[in-house]
């Protein structure tokens, strides 16, 4: 008997020949897709617009595979962690980033890196491996999951009777375990009480009501691939992972930045696979020589190839790319420093994020002071270019820039 095939592991196209192969109409595949990447289900008896026969017949040959999640920690500023075990019990980390218009999850390509970067934290524990495409695109699903099951809970509990409480007869919970499909079954004809139009908003998210349920969601708007790991040594599987998110998860490949710390070669590869999305860059220094101490990887990329590879890089009208630029004391903060950066990237269609570091254990680096910080940011504002600074959220928690550790 041959091994059953574990359906994250197939792309679009692969579930449609899957489908085909059992005999079954095209529309199956499609369902299929629906429920693995817009409803999350668990396993393949939570797929309930399948028939119990067709259930069975799935279950034969296939199964679905999910994250674990071991724990997860929210800041005080909304920021929320989370800690993944993977098949092999490697851990990885992602974050979820909220604001006013979006919520943003930060995800990882890689267990541990191979880069080492002194003001990085993943780089101490080293490559451990690449992670799988669906592991990729799992850490959306898994979240989204959360994220679906507490907008529910959340609108339930904020609702008047006969939404909440012992006595509410109209709705049944979710019965898709821990992760459940963000649909409410709406009661044997009953008004749902408060009636809500299409498309109105509530307290949980959008909620939209059609002829026989309610449905409350909550997800990712945006996705950055700044996590554990350097995203383009992992290319094949990172870019087999971008495909599904924007064609199955209905993420827009605008809302998409994979952040680099300048793997030349593949950056123009990149533009050429995954056309469309956002690329950031980790520059960090303005000298061959300052770059080479804090990040290796310049030693076989220097800067001049590396921004040779920027300028290179096509881009959509209004599009741009972002040097990242983490601010350390004494090392890449000077008056200097901020002038050459001006000229190095002179021409180029792109915005600045200073961040100033995150301290991290058993760390030597430090923060600059604020005055550093906001003349450092003023020299680069008087040269009209477009500067934000990044106060990473989540230190309280051990997971902004840089503090991620898998752990």
């Amino acid at each position: 008997m041959s091994a059953k095939i574990n359906l994250k592991t197939l792309s679009g196209d692969e579930i449609h020949h899957f489908i085909k192969d059992l005999g079954l109409p095209k529309y199956r595949a499609e369902q299929l897709l629906h429920w693995l990447y817009q409803e999350y289900v668990l396993s393949i008896d939570d797929i309930t617009v399948f028939s119990k026969e067709l259930r069975s017949t799935l279950k034969d040959c296939a199964f679905i595979s999910n994250l674990k999640i071991i724990k997860s920690i929210k800041s005080a500023d909304g920021t929320e962690k989370f800690l993944f075990s993977l098949e092999d019990s490697q851990t990885i980390e992602s974050v979820l980033i909220p604001d006013k218009d979006r919520l943003t999850l930060c995800i990882s390509s890689q267990a541990g890196c191979a880069l080492g970067c002194s003001f990085c934290q993943t780089g101490k524990i080293g490559f451990i491996r690449n992670l799988k495409a669906f592991e990729i695109v799992d850490q959306i699903i898994a979240v989204n999951r959360l994220l679906s099951l507490q907008a529910t809970k959340d609108f339930i509990n904020k609702s008047p009777s006969p939404l909440r409480g012992d006595n509410a007869p109209l709705l049944k919970a979710p019965t898709v375990g821990f992760g459940t499909p963000s649909y409410l079954k709406r009661g044997k004809g009953e008004l749902i009480s408060p009636p809500l139009r299409g498309g109105e908003k509530g307290e949980g998210g959008v909620c939209g009501l059609t002829n026989d349920r309610l449905r409350i969601s909550s997800k990712i708007t945006n996705i950055v691939l700044m996590g554990m790991g350097e995203p383009l040594m992992n290319f094949n599987e990172v870019t087999g992972a971008l495909w599904r998110i924007v064609s199955l998860t209905g993420i827009s490949k605008r809302k998409i930045t994979l952040s680099t710390a300048g793997i030349v070669p593949k950056i123009a590869l990149l533009a050429e696979k995954a056309p469309g999305v956002n690329l950031a860059v980790s520059l960090n220094a303005t000298t061959d020589e300052t770059r080479d101490k804090i990040m290796p990887v310049n030693k076989k990329y220097p800067l001049k190839a590396l921004l040779n590879a920027c300028r290179k890089f096509p881009l959509a009208p209004g599009r741009r790319i972002t040097f990242e630029y983490v601010l350390i004391d004494r090392v890449n903060d000077s008056t200097e420093d901020a002038r050459r950066l001006i000229w190095l990237i002179k021409g180029l269609r792109c915005k600045i994020n200073l961040i100033p570091l995150n301290p991290h254990e058993g760390g030597s680096l430090e923060r600059p002071q604020d005055k550093k910080i906001l003349a450092f940011q003023q020299i680069l504002k008087q040269n009209n270019l477009t500067v934000l600074l990044r106060e990473s959220k989540g230190q309280d928690i051990v997971a902004a820039c840089g503090q991620l550790r898998g752990r």
